[in-house]
């Protein structure tokens, strides 16, 4: 079966910064890939063409060169729609082994034509500004654009009495999907005297899954075979059937600050706070608040630390802070009509008719777990290190 399974992959990649002037540097990343595969569908629970490789009686032979020397000649006489090999000859069908058992390459014959492909598209463009030796300002702007779909030709095809085909059928599917973010941030460095001090305020936004799709199936093309066929038929439109959809566009917003200060590398202390906002909860809970610190010492560095030859080295440190999540379904906290309930009234005519999908909960809001650890870094006998951490977290019941 190597023949009708392939797999193509390109790959294309360019990176480039350019340092414009003294105090601003550009740059840009973009990357390309392309995909193309072809194959036999996979094995499960209802069969494969290796289960039916394993379990067809070995007296059935893989292709018939004489149809009267088999026990049911019928078999290959009576069905139009019977899989045959490019000599003309059908493949072997077996009467003792059935249900999603079949010959497998008659069955690697119904799968020509099938194929999956996607396109991706990854970009990243870049601006870093020196205002002064202290103060830095830095803007991005990433983005990903893919495309990604399949196409099936399903022949007519008979391969058993248990599975068989008496209608052809194209079907080719397209969707797309589009994220964007953008990132700005201003840092401020400085050392002085045995002070160390970086503090970084930043913004950013995202937006996610601005994405549609669609797909279309024509039936009863006037060829069965995967070459020639084409959605430039002209058919019935009873054999014609298309949908299409769009997706549910997420919206985030984030303000951010911190700070990272250092004394003489013994007192560490790291807070930082983030004010995030997300189109997934209703308006009075789009925004939540975030806060984390961190405090070290390393006592090891302390003029009254003895040296020794047993604990070399000491850090301790401890911290609290409070993560917020908001990966649920998008729009939960609203109710939303759907078609499909249908009723009839008075007149016996069946009519269109909406129902609620889900019960609305407008006070959906931001998931927020916050933790506490305190810890002790070692570094024993020259060679080895240990860390001991203890922490506290602590998760909303849902």
């Amino acid at each position: 079966m190597r023949d009708i399974s392939n797999y193509k992959r390109i790959n294309a990649r360019f990176n480039s910064t350019h340092k414009v002037f003294d105090f601003l540097t550009i740059g840009q990343t973009f990357a390309y890939t392309h995909v193309k595969a072809q194959g036999i569908s996979d094995n499960n629970e209802f069969g494969g063409p290796l289960s039916s490789a394993i379990n067809l009686d070995p007296t059935t032979p893989l292709v018939v060169t004489d149809i009267a020397s088999q026990p049911f000649p019928s078999d290959y006489t009576n069905n139009a729609n019977i899989i045959r090999d490019p000599n003309g000859n059908p493949y072997g069908i077996s009467h003792w082994v059935s249900k999603e058992m079949s010959n497998p390459l008659a069955f690697q014959e119904t799968q020509r034509g099938k194929y999956r492909w996607s396109d991706d598209i990854v970009a990243n463009v870049f601006a870093d500004l020196k205002i002064n030796k202290h103060i830095s300002f830095k803007s991005s702007v990433n983005g990903k654009l893919a495309y990604w779909g399949n196409q099936a030709f399903t022949p007519k095809a008979y391969l058993s009495s248990a599975n068989s085909n008496s209608t052809n059928s194209l079907f080719r599917e397209i969707q797309r999907k589009f994220e964007w973010n953008t990132e700005n941030t201003l840092t401020y460095q400085n050392k002085f005297g045995l002070h160390s001090l970086n503090v970084l305020l930043g913004q950013g936004y995202y937006e996610y899954n601005i994405s549609y799709g669609q797909n279309t199936t024509y039936k009863n093309l006037p060829t069965n075979d995967w070459r020639e066929a084409s959605f430039n038929y002209d058919i019935s439109a009873t054999d014609k059937t298309s949908n299409a959809w769009d997706g549910k566009e997420t919206h985030k917003a984030s303000y951010f600050a911190r700070v990272v200060y250092d004394y003489d590398n013994r007192y560490l202390f790291t807070g930082t706070i983030r004010r995030d906002g997300s189109s997934k909860f209703a308006r009075a809970n789009h925004w939540g608040t975030f806060p984390a610190m961190s405090l070290g010492w390393n006592v090891s560095n302390e003029s009254f630390w003895p040296e020794n030859n047993v604990v070399n080295s000491l850090k301790l440190r401890g911290g609290y802070g409070v993560l917020g999540n908001d990966a649920i379904d998008d729009f939960q906290f609203a109710n939303f009509f759907v078609a499909g309930s249908n009723y009839t009234f008075g007149d016996n005519i069946v009519h269109v008719g909406y129902a609620p999908s889900t019960l609305e909960n407008p006070d959906l809001k931001w998931e927020r777990t916050s933790q506490f650890n305190i810890a002790a870094d070692l570094k024993l006998f020259r060679n080895f290190d240990l860390s001991v951490d203890v922490y506290r977290k602590k998760v909303p019941i849902s």
